[in-house]
């Protein structure tokens, strides 16, 4: 049988901007998430550089370094369909995706189609 475990929203922004730096997960809660064949991350925010170019009053972006965590959980999908993965527009989705396969991860939910 094969496992898949899914996560909440992760995004490395504002007052969490660097806790990808940080071990901040209950053990628990990563070894439960390591011991599944599968991981699906929900990566709330672009990964980039770039800078924000949405209107709306909250958005959200994380440094792309912040991609080498997601390893940590073995979170080998990343689902990007969500409210932020355009808060930098095309080329913050086009760097998170970029991200997700140089930490060995499957994208889905966005893209260039």
């Amino acid at each position: 049988m094969t496992s898949i475990a899914f996560t909440g929203d992760i995004a490395f922004s504002g007052y969490f901007k660097n806790h990808w730096q940080k071990d901040f997960l209950d053990q628990e809660i990563t070894e439960f998430l390591q011991n599944s064949d599968h991981v699906v991350a929900n990566v709330e925010c672009p990964l980039t550089d770039s800078v924000v170019t949405s209107q709306m009053e909250i958005s959200h972006f994380s440094a792309p370094d912040a991609g080498s965590w997601f390893p940590k959980i073995s979170a080998d999908i990343w689902t990007l369909a969500n409210n932020h993965v355009l808060d930098c527009g095309e080329i913050g989705m086009l760097d998170t995706i970029a991200a997700a396969h140089k930490n060995g991860a499957t994208t889905v939910g966005a893209g260039k189609n």
